[in-house]
C-alpha cells in the first residue's frame, strides 16, 4: 500500500509539472529537442496576461520582437529587465533599454542600476522568461541572434509546478521593493 501510495504521489507530481531541455546548437540523434527561439516564441505567443523577461542584452532578434508587440496588442502585461548600457551605468555597449523602447511601445523596462553595497558593481545576468506564473524558461541565452541561431546554448523548460510561480513572486517582489526599477511605459 505504502509503494502504491508513493507511485500515485510521483504520478500525481509528474503530472503537475513538465521539464523540457532546450538546445541551440549541435545536435544529436540521441536526444530531441527544441531551439531557443522556437520556445521563446512559443512562451510570449502563449502568455495570456503576464510575460517577464531578462536578458543580459538584447539586439538583433526580430522574431522576438514581432512577438513582444503582438503580446502586447493582444493585451498581455510585457515586463523586461535588461542590463543597462555604459552610457547609463551599466555594462554593456550597446543599448538593448534604448532599443526595446523605440521597437516595442508599451512594454515596462526595468532596470537594476541602484544596489545596496552587497550587489555593488553587479549586472544582470540572468536569462528568464516567465509567462503568466506557470511557465519558465530558464536559460543561458541573451536576446541576440548569435543566442537564438549560432552559439551554443542551454535551457531547461518548466511548465506547472510551484517553481514558475514562486519566481514570478520573486521578480514581483523585487519590482514592489524598488530593486528593478521602472524606466519606461
Amino acid at each position: 500500500a505504502a509503494l502504491s501510495g508513493a507511485c500515485a504521489a510521483y504520478q500525481q507530481y509528474q503530472s503537475e509539472q513538465d521539464i523540457e531541455l532546450v538546445w541551440t546548437g549541435p545536435t544529436t540523434e540521441y536526444v530531441a529537442t527544441r531551439r531557443t527561439e522556437q520556445v521563446l516564441i512559443d512562451i510570449i505567443q502563449n502568455a495570456e496576461s503576464n510575460l517577464f523577461i531578462i536578458s543580459f542584452v538584447a539586439y538583433e532578434v526580430n522574431s522576438i520582437i514581432e512577438k513582444l508587440i503582438e503580446a502586447v496588442d493582444r493585451g498581455v502585461k510585457v515586463q523586461v529587465l535588461l542590463e543597462s548600457s555604459i552610457a547609463q551605468g551599466g555594462r554593456v555597449n550597446q543599448d538593448g533599454v534604448e532599443m526595446l523602447r523605440r521597437k516595442t511601445p508599451n512594454i515596462f523596462l526595468y532596470s537594476w542600476k541602484n544596489q545596496n553595497t552587497e550587489f555593488e558593481n553587479g549586472g544582470v545576468h540572468a536569462k528568464i522568461a516567465l509567462a503568466d506564473g506557470q511557465i519558465l524558461f530558464l536559460s543561458s541565452a541573451n536576446l541576440t541572434q548569435f543566442a537564438m541561431e549560432k552559439n551554443i546554448e542551454a535551457g531547461v523548460l518548466i511548465k506547472g509546478g510551484d517553481i514558475p510561480s514562486k519566481t514570478d513572486l520573486h521578480l514581483q517582489g523585487l519590482i514592489d521593493t524598488g530593486v528593478f526599477r521602472l524606466i519606461m511605459r
